[in-house]
């Protein structure tokens, strides 16, 4: 049952100022994952990286099939849900033209995350929220990108399979904090108008991406995943501006636009071990050595037009269009690559770009 509660108060009696809230409840929809994680039947693999004359560059480890237990002890699982709470005000100034303020906060309960109870002291987790590693131990280099010194964890016992327990894993956390103004002017007179900035944040530990968010990542079976992985989500956009226009033009002529300008998404910077000289028992490792979400991608502008123009022929439509997608042809980066201590690849190089200007004519009948 998830309960579900808003209302709406008309200031002044007239319908033009209102102040509306709701507390609202989803339930976390179940994914396979959730199932084939507890299912015993695996498969057993052990990935290297190869130079060309054979020898092993890195490799990724002796990989065994997971046997996966639900829950631990009392602590039983419980289905993972969110909650959403808004209020804000709305107020119609003037005829066809209104304005609004609210306030957006969500935040995810109970999220599940697998936990290897090879590597962690499973009672101190649940019972006091501790992270204490039990089969590893810290080995710490300096990071020739700022000359600070970064701490690996290497693996003791790197040959015993992991056995893995689903939880509802104690700081397993996401939150959401957001500000919307909105701007509307209805249609009337041949047009129409809306505009909205939002100023967000979206950080924990749990990211929002695919594989942060399906219950299959490292962050309770490896302490090197949990360095620096609390902190802003990578698909986070501190800053949204919207705008959008239709415009009813003479000899059925219609121009619509859509302009946004949206904040880089985040990224951050990460070490590898084996670029820096050490050598594992687990083999290469990866880590966070800054905060998540440090870094921000530049930020996103495209604005794209549509231009129709309309025929009749008694009951029949006909109506021909052009569509121009980036209009501006802005190329700002999307994506960079992140690792400073590659001895080749280069921190912070483009690795994707926004799409051209592009061009796209249609037609359609209605009858």
């Amino acid at each position: 049952l998830n309960p579900r509660l808003s209302f709406i108060y008309d200031i002044g009696g007239n319908g033009k100022t209102l102040i509306k809230s709701s507390f609202s409840r989803y339930n976390t929809s179940n994914i396979a994952q959730y199932f084939s994680g507890l299912n015993p039947n695996g498969f057993i693999n052990y990935t290297s990286r190869l130079y060309r004359d054979g020898s092993v560059a890195y490799s990724y480890g002796f990989n065994t099939p997971d046997v996966k237990l639900l829950g631990w002890g009392d602590h039983k699982v419980k289905s993972p849900y969110m909650d959403e709470f808004t209020i804000g005000l709305e107020r119609e100034f003037f005829e066809d033209w209104s304005a609004s303020f609210r306030y957006i906060r969500k935040w995810d309960k109970n999220l599940l995350e697998d936990a290897d109870i090879t590597a962690l002291d499973m009672d101190a987790l649940m019972d006091d929220g501790e992270l204490v590693w039990t089969n590893y131990t810290q080995v710490s280099v300096t990071d020739p990108y700022d000359n600070n010194t970064v701490t690996f964890w290497d693996k003791i016992d790197s040959v015993t399979p992991s056995t893995y327990a689903i939880i509802n894993a104690p700081g397993a956390d996401r939150d959401y904090n957001g500000f919307e103004f909105i701007i509307n002017k209805r249609y009337s007179n041949g047009w129409q108008l809306n505009a909205s900035y939002v100023y967000s944040s979206s950080k924990g530990l749990i990211g929002t991406g695919f594989t942060a968010s399906n219950s299959i990542g490292s962050l309770f079976d490896n302490p090197n995943a949990h360095i620096n992985a609390n902190g802003h989500f990578s698909l986070e956009r501190k800053h949204q501006f919207k705008l959008t226009g239709v415009l009813r033009g003479p000899w059925g002529i219609n121009i619509g636009t859509y302009f946004r300008y949206l904040s880089g998404q985040r990224y951050s910077r990460t070490v590898n071990s084996q670029n820096l000289g050490l050598d594992l028992n687990q083999g290469s490792v990866t880590i966070y050595a800054e905060e998540m979400g440090t870094q921000i991608l530049p930020a996103f502008v495209k604005l794209d037009l549509k231009i129709e123009k309309a025929f009749k022929f008694g009951s029949v439509n006909f109506r021909v269009f052009a569509d121009i997608f980036n209009v501006l042809n802005n190329n700002k980066a999307t994506g960079v690559y992140s690792r400073s201590s590659h001895p080749s690849l280069v921190y912070q190089e483009m690795t994707s770009i926004q799409s051209p200007r592009i061009f796209r004519f249609g037609a359609k009948i209605e009858f």
